[in-house]
């Protein structure tokens, strides 16, 4: 990472297209507990990256971090402050500087809130590197320039997974069992009503299908780089990834995962018995209610892989993943209701009524299926149809 100076080049930071202003739109609103800056001038300022990172990989978040020398505007005082680091506000910030304060450019990138630089994730934007234009927006003679060369060593995977089933719905809760007859002096008191069973949960819904996708992959070069795999890829999911050659690499197109089975209901409580010469005896708990299935994981979906036949080893280095989703987790079972009480007894030397037991839990519901493989084809063949035009920087081996 190298750092640069133009005071010229970035005066007009706030209003070039590209550069972001944190909070400074309508209707954003700093963050209280952050540094009050309207007695302080800021005087001068060192940016970098949280963790120093000296390179940067495409599509892979950092948050900037900004120390500032600020001097006070009525009295002969100064002091240095930082901006905070994540998302969260609260005691965390006190003392600190907003983002708001600042501005920044990126041609390879964009700046969300908090200071967040997202790259962007398309290789070919970032061939000779990514580049930071950070200035203080009330003095954008106060500014620096990040310059950082790219990484691929986060490239991992592509491709995609089909949507996720739906949770099935809860049970309903049993209803309560009525409470037994008032007997008085002279008769005893009823027995309370047992409780209802809860509902079953629903059943989760399938997971969907996994798309289709084509892809090619040859090996190049770059400023940076000497040997990297290109990937290119499109139909139901589309883009392009350069990695290391020497690490290992996912081209999924998997099925989704089930639904949760909904939970079972819980059992309505027993009512209580009456009060009566001897208590009447209180209702039973209705029964838990059972989970509902768990929805069937999705198809794997279809890849065609073309690798170039130059370079055929390529075929142990992406590894092509179109296994079926997981199946949904059962849903949990419903707890029994509570029993009613026993009814008090009225008449001297009588017995209470007994207490109504408590209800069975439900059963859980069943997991379900893992959803079928797909297809999956690797041919070795001529890519140099999809090839023939790659930008300045990039050139096949």
């Amino acid at each position: 990472m190298t750092r640069r100076r133009s005071c010229a080049a970035l005066a007009a930071l706030g209003v070039v297209a590209g550069c972001g202003l944190f909070g400074s739109g309508r209707g954003v609103l700093s963050e209280p507990s952050t540094l009050d800056l309207s007695r302080w001038t800021v005087t001068r300022m060192d940016v970098d990256l949280v963790g120093s990172p000296t390179r940067l990989c495409p599509g892979e978040r950092v948050q900037l971090s900004i120390v500032a020398e600020l001097r006070h505007r009525e009295r002969d005082k100064t002091r240095t402050a930082q901006t905070y680091e994540g998302n969260r506000p609260g005691i965390g910030r006190r003392g600190k500087l907003g983002f708001e304060h600042f501005s920044v450019r990126s041609p390879q990138g964009r700046i969300g809130e908090h200071g967040w630089y997202t790259p962007s994730p398309d290789p070919f934007v970032s061939v000779d590197g990514f580049t930071l234009e950070v200035a203080h927006t009330d003095d954008p003679s106060i500014n620096e320039t990040l310059d950082y060369k790219p990484r691929y060593d986060c490239a991992r995977q592509a491709g995609g997974s089909g949507g996720a089933g739906t949770p099935g719905h809860a049970g309903s809760g049993g209803g309560s069992g009525d409470r037994g007859a008032f007997g008085g002096s002279s008769s005893d008191g009823g027995a309370g009503g047992d409780g209802a069973s809860g509902g079953d949960g629903g059943a989760g819904t399938p997971g969907r299908p996994g798309g289709s996708i084509t892809a090619w992959a040859t090996v190049v070069r770059t400023p940076h780089h000497a040997h990297l795999v290109l990937l290119e890829f499109e139909g139901d999911a589309s883009g392009r990834v350069m990695f290391d050659s020497h690490a290992s690499f996912v081209l999924a197109a998997t099925g989704g995962p089930g639904g949760r089975g909904g939970a079972g209901g819980q059992g309505g409580r027993g009512g209580d018995g009456g009060t009566g010469q001897q208590g009447g005896a209180g209702g039973s708990g209705g029964g838990g209610g059972t989970g509902g299935s768990g929805g069937a994981g999705g198809a794997g979906g279809d890849i065609v892989l073309t690798i170039d036949e130059r370079f055929p080893e390529l075929a142990q280095v992406i590894r092509i993943d179109v296994s079926g989703g997981h199946g949904g987790a059962g849903g949990p079972a419903g707890t029994g209701g509570l029993g009613g009480s026993g009814g008090r007894s009225s008449a001297e030397g009588a017995s209470d009524g007994a207490d109504g037991s408590v209800g069975a839990d439900g059963a859980s519901g069943a997991n379900g299926p893992t959803g079928p493989s797909g297809t999956a084809q690797v041919v070795v063949g001529d890519v140099d149809p999809r090839f023939e035009e790659l930008p300045e920087g990039i050139s096949r081996l």
